[in-house]
């Protein structure tokens, strides 16, 4: 008896199979359904590799002795009986136990099997999916409930816990949401329950006030010389999304290898998309890259936009206030912040797309670079300026 990897040269998750040989008999195998990527198996003692600081090996190596432990436990009550343990009777126990019964795993250790399947994304939207389980858990600690699959057909407890424990606003939550419920799909797909719809597990989400830079803003950042290295790094950064409209996880691995002829063509992490970025046509941008080689500052992603507002809050055109409307429950909240304090890394992409377009580019021509392929998306991004507008009007009606 011993587990093994379906595809042990993969690069990316690999089911782990449980095996039993007794003899003349059929060899029986059976998927326990949960993946690992083959770096962190080993494959001389066929098991997973379990290091300090690693706690989802750890969750890994945990439930598949869940399928060691029931075999060992089977195997010892035939032998009392003195009945044989055919092949036959194996699969009709493993089903039984693991798919009629589907009670093995809680909702929360299947959502810890999800999690390792979607190791591969990109670090952001990883990070979310534990940010949900985590919220599942204190759901169930805070309520003194044990979730279930058909909890979620009705879970105006958990919408009224997110208000009230977690503080979310309605897009916070509706984005939330939307995590638990591919969860729930791929559940269903896993055969782990058989609830086809969950149309209810949804929430109205609100146009959010997002901002983008100016063109002089840009440039003020590109001119700045900033004393401290590590806040210069962080600008570099920045400044590379507002001229390539890349997402941070996309922006910060650009390689060398990707560049030739005056562009990078690569592939985005987190869509796959294909973008095609114009390089020695933007100067300053070719300046960047130069800079550092294309070997680019590592830049822990939590610190990232701490760090960036550090270093424009000295700044004179990021001193202005703005006005920012969300919704709690579906009423307005209102604050206002020097405009130094809501940019973040993405809004160096949402820059990028609003001066373009405002330049005249074309929304195909955009849509090439930053590697958007829906439109409606790409109209979210863009943010019209005041004088945009002015000029338009005046077009028009001059």
């Amino acid at each position: 008896m011993y587990f093994y990897l379906n595809k042990p040269k993969a690069e990316t998750n690999t089911l782990i199979l449980f095996k039993y040989k007794n003899g003349s008999e059929k060899r029986f195998v059976y998927s326990t359904k949960i993946s690992i990527l083959p770096k962190d198996w080993d494959f001389k003692a066929k098991f997973v590799k379990t290091s300090k600081g690693r706690t989802d090996l750890h969750v890994i190596a945990k439930k598949i002795n869940i399928y060691s432990d029931f075999f060992e436990l089977l195997q010892s009550n035939y032998e009392i009986k003195g009945l044989k343990l055919t092949h036959e009777v194996l699969s009709n126990e493993f089903i039984n136990k693991f798919e009629k019964q589907n009670s093995l795993l809680s909702v929360i250790d299947w959502f810890d099997v999800f999690i390792e399947e979607k190791r591969q994304l990109a670090t952001n939207t990883y990070t979310k999916y534990i940010e949900t389980k985590n919220n599942l858990i204190k759901y169930e600690k805070k309520t003194n409930t044990k979730l279930t699959f058909e909890s979620f057909l009705d879970f105006k407890g958990y919408i009224k816990f997110a208000y009230k424990e977690l503080n979310y606003i309605d897009n916070t939550l509706s984005r939330n949401l939307r995590f638990v419920k591919t969860f729930l799909i791929w559940a269903y797909k896993k055969k782990i329950h058989d609830i086809r719809d969950y149309k209810d597990l949804k929430l109205k989400s609100y146009a959010t006030d997002h901002v983008a830079l100016t063109k002089e803003q840009v440039l003020e950042l590109y001119n700045y010389k900033f004393d401290n290295e590590i806040l210069q790094k962080v600008i570099d950064m920045f400044l590379m999304g507002c001229f390539t409209g890349q997402r941070y996880s996309d922006y910060s691995v650009f390689d060398k290898l990707d560049y030739s002829n005056g562009f990078i063509r690569t592939r985005q992490k987190k869509t796959k998309a294909k973008v095609v970025i114009p390089v020695d046509s933007n100067k300053r941008l070719k300046k960047l890259l130069d800079k550092y080689d294309f070997n680019l500052p590592k830049i822990i992603t939590q610190k990232f936009n701490p760090y960036l507002r550090e270093a424009i809050k000295v700044l004179k055109s990021f001193q202005h206030e703005v006005k920012k409307t969300s919704y709690k429950n579906g009423e307005a909240i209102v604050t206002v912040s020097k405009f130094w304090e809501v940019v973040g890394s993405h809004t160096a992409r949402r820059t990028f797309i609003t001066l373009t377009l405002e330049d005249g580019w074309t929304y195909k021509e955009v849509m090439q670079v930053s590697g958007i392929t829906d439109i409606r998306t790409l109209m979210k991004y863009d943010k019209v300026s005041d004088e945009r507008l002015n000029n338009k009007t005046k077009n028009t009606w001059v």
